[in-house]
C-alpha cells in the first residue's frame, strides 16, 4: 500500500486476525489472516478525509471497536468504528488538532478506551472520548506534554497499561485512563534509554 499505517487485530471468531492498513487517500483495507494464510482479497472501507501523506500511526483500542489516527498534513484527528467480525469501518468523525505544530504522528488509546492521545513535533494531547459527543470531545483537549521533540513522538501502549513515548528519549504516561494531567506524564522515564521517534514494537 502507499501508507506506513498498519495494525494487527484479533478476529471476533477467536481464531483469526485482521491485518489492517490505510490506503491513500481515504480507504481502509482489512486482510484476513487465518490458519490457511493471508487472504489475497481485502475487505475495503472507503470513508474519512483524504490524506495527502501516508506517514504516522493508526491504532485500534483494546476493545477492538474503534480506530484513531491523525491526518499528518491536514492536522486533524479521525475516529472510526471497527467491526472485528467483518473487518469493516464506519461512523467517521473528525476534529482539529489544537497544536499549531501539526504533522500529527503518534496516536494511542488508553487501556479502557475512554481517552485518545495524539502527538506532533511539540505536544502530546489527550482527548476525552467518554461523552460520545464530537464537540465535547474536541473541546476536551488537554496538553499533557509541551516540549520540542527530537522526532515526532511515537505513542505505544505497553503490556503494563502505561503509554510509552519515543522521541529521542523514552517518556511515559503513567495512568493513561486518568483524565487530564492526572494521567501523569513523566519525561525521560527510563534514563539512559535512547529511543528513536518513528516506531515502537506493537506487542
Amino acid at each position: 500500500t502507499n501508507s506506513e499505517k498498519l495494525q494487527l487485530v484479533p478476529h471476533a471468531n477467536g481464531n483469526s486476525l485482521w491485518l489492517v492498513t490505510h490506503v491513500l487517500p481515504n480507504t481502509f483495507a482489512s486482510f484476513l489472516v487465518s490458519a490457511t494464510g493471508v487472504s489475497g482479497t481485502a475487505v475495503f472501507s472507503t470513508l474519512g478525509n483524504g490524506h495527502g501523506n501516508g506517514a504516522g500511526h493508526m491504532k485500534i483500542n483494546k476493545q477492538f471497536t474503534q480506530l484513531a489516527m491523525g491526518n499528518f498534513i491536514e492536522r486533524d484527528i479521525e475516529l472510526f468504528d471497527f467491526d472485528w467480525a467483518t473487518g469493516q469501518f464506519s461512523n467517521f468523525r473528525r476534529w482539529d488538532f489544537i497544536s499549531g505544530g501539526g504533522f500529527i504522528y503518534g496516536v494511542e488509546f488508553s487501556p479502557n478506551g475512554t481517552r485518545v492521545y495524539a502527538s506532533d513535533l511539540n505536544d502530546v494531547i489527550q482527548y476525552d472520548l467518554s461523552s460520545g459527543n464530537l464537540a465535547t470531545i474536541a473541546s476536551s483537549a488537554v496538553v499533557i506534554a509541551n516540549q520540542p521533540f527530537a522526532f515526532p513522538g511515537t505513542l505505544q501502549l505497553g503490556p503494563d497499561h502505561r503509554i510509552y513515548i519515543a522521541n529521542g528519549v523514552v517518556d511515559r504516561i503513567e495512568c493513561p485512563d486518568a483524565l487530564g494531567t492526572a494521567c501523569n506524564f513523566v519525561s525521560n522515564s527510563i534514563p539512559g534509554a535512547g529511543g528513536g521517534g518513528y516506531g515502537l514494537p506493537g506487542w
